[in-house]
């Protein structure tokens, strides 16, 4: 029995409800031409139930959507500060720091508190609350104009400001993030900065727990392979994300799940992969 052009796009759909899918492999599982799967991918994404990438496809509910900083805080709290922990280990008293805007960077400044002197960097103004009246810590902060749905400064002041300046490390947030394109930010307004802090620093990771992964948002930060540095996230990410990453280049950090540490604070069971 012939199967209709709607009844093919539905198998579609059923197919991309495990993940991402290429072209090709669509093509062969239904018995059509390339061209023909292209065109049921267009309808579908037109339709609001596929997001196309290079050669292939993923499910709507792939694509990451901004958040308020209220909401983002109210999840995987725990995981965000291992990987906090795991971050501040990378950085040696006297460094200058750059913290970007996120939940994730509020927990990495957060552990950073006994690794003194320091001067941090940042656009988050939560962060630079967390640090009044704290000896050895400078804080600095560009300028610019304060985000609607987070406390960051953004805009052309911020990054002004910002191209003066040079770090020793940056860590950056992203809210998603593919083997097949990189970082991604729901946020316009923080591409700009983060792409320019890449290059300020000596060293540069972007920190995102294992649910950024396989997604994509609306804005592409950077490729998989910044200047030099990594990713720091927990060990729940699949392994062909982490094999991508390694491919790239990237030094690939993951802390066990559920944050596990010792009597210090430290992170145990880190994992460094190059």
């Amino acid at each position: 029995m012939k199967v209709t052009a709607r009844e093919r796009r539905e198998r579609i759909v059923a197919r991309l409800a495990g993940g991402g899918v290429r072209v090709p492999e669509l093509a062969r599982e239904m018995g059509v031409t390339v061209l023909t799967v292209r065109r049921d991918l267009e309808r579908l994404e037109r339709m609001g139930r596929v997001i196309r990438t290079h050669g292939g496809a993923v499910p709507r509910d792939r694509l990451a959507y901004e958040e308020s900083f209220k909401e983002k805080m109210s999840r995987n709290q725990g995981l965000k500060d291992a990987i906090g922990r795991a971050a501040a280990a990378l950085v040696e008293p006297g460094c200058a720091v750059f913290l970007d805007t996120g939940t994730t960077t509020l927990a990495i400044a957060r552990a950073l508190r006994t690794v003194k002197p320091l001067t941090i960097v940042t656009v988050n103004l939560r962060i630079a609350l967390d640090f009044v009246g704290e000896e050895g810590i400078r804080v600095i902060m560009p300028g610019g104009e304060v985000g609607y749905k987070g406390p960051d400064l953004m805009g052309d002041m911020a990054v002004r400001n910002l191209s003066e300046l040079m770090v020793d490390v940056a860590f950056l947030g992203c809210d998603a993030i593919d083997a097949e394109h990189g970082f991604w930010t729901t946020n316009y307004d923080s591409v700009s900065i983060c792409r320019l802090m890449a290059k300020q620093a000596r060293m540069t990771y972007y920190v995102a727990d294992s649910s950024k992964f396989g997604k994509k948002a609306m804005w592409l930060i950077t490729c998989l392979t910044p200047p030099k540095g990594g990713v720091i996230t927990n060990d729940g990410i699949a392994p062909e994300m982490k094999e991508a990453m390694v491919k790239a280049g990237l030094q690939v950090i993951t802390v066990p799940v559920g944050g596990a540490s010792d009597g210090n604070g430290e992170s145990r069971g880190l994992k460094t992969e190059n």
